[in-house]
């Protein structure tokens, strides 16, 4: 249940970002594709998955130890910081992944990653031509809103005692689920970023794109 909770709080997250990239686009959206653009969110949900799934795949790997599992209240307290990191750090990259749009047309790639931008330069650069300040400010306020709703939700201890093999077989229904997710589905060939150019609009297309997913792949791809 918890783990659940988890997976579906970061899609949500996820999708608040995706919100907040078609948003900062306002410019581009023409009123008679818009169910086009709500269709991004439907047809994006595929890779979202794969994100989260990896996301949780060490927690799924933990919580049914004994012992040191969720029974456990160090452990719940170290997932709930797990999460929090995870959500401060996809906010971080969906702020740069809207900014890099923005200069070159693409999601973040691995473009991002070559020596000039760790350069000094381009931090300096970065700090004069980006309200950074402003951005840390509402991405800590956001976090801060959606760890207090997870924290609100998410059981605070086992109120309900599962037989060893009802674990057994949550733990493998678990497993072939994240699995799946994390191929994004049953097809031949796990998913790839193909699966958002789902139509003939340009920016449609690029709000279903999961900007860290397309970045990984872009790494792999190298």
């Amino acid at each position: 249940q918890a783990l659940t909770l988890y997976f579906l709080s970061l899609l949500l997250l996820i999708g608040f970002w995706r919100f907040i990239f078609l948003a900062s686009h306002l410019s581009q959206l023409q009123l008679n594709n818009l169910i086009l653009y709500i269709q991004s969110f439907w047809v994006a949900l595929r890779l979202d998955a794969v994100i989260v799934s990896y996301f949780c795949l060490p927690v799924f790997l933990t919580i049914f130890l004994p012992h040191f599992g969720w029974a456990s209240i160090t452990y719940r307290k170290i997932i709930f910081m797990y999460f929090g990191a995870i959500a401060i750090l996809y906010s971080f990259i969906s702020i740069i992944d809207i900014e890099f749009y923005k200069e070159f047309g693409t999601h973040l790639n691995i473009l991002a990653i070559q020596s000039n931008a760790h350069s000094k330069e381009f931090w300096e650069f970065a700090w004069k031509e980006y309200p950074l300040i402003f951005y840390l400010v509402c991405i800590s306020a956001f976090v801060f809103l959606w760890m207090k709703c997870i924290r609100h939700f998410i059981p605070s201890k086992n109120e309900i005692k599962y037989s060893f093999f009802l674990q057994i077989c949550f733990f493998l229904i678990g497993f072939i689920l994240i699995g799946t997710c994390i191929r994004g589905g049953w097809q031949k060939r796990p998913i790839d970023w193909g699966h958002a150019m789902y139509s003939k609009n340009h920016l449609a297309n690029q709000t279903a794109l999961n900007p860290l997913f397309n970045f990984g792949r872009s790494i792999i791809q190298l």
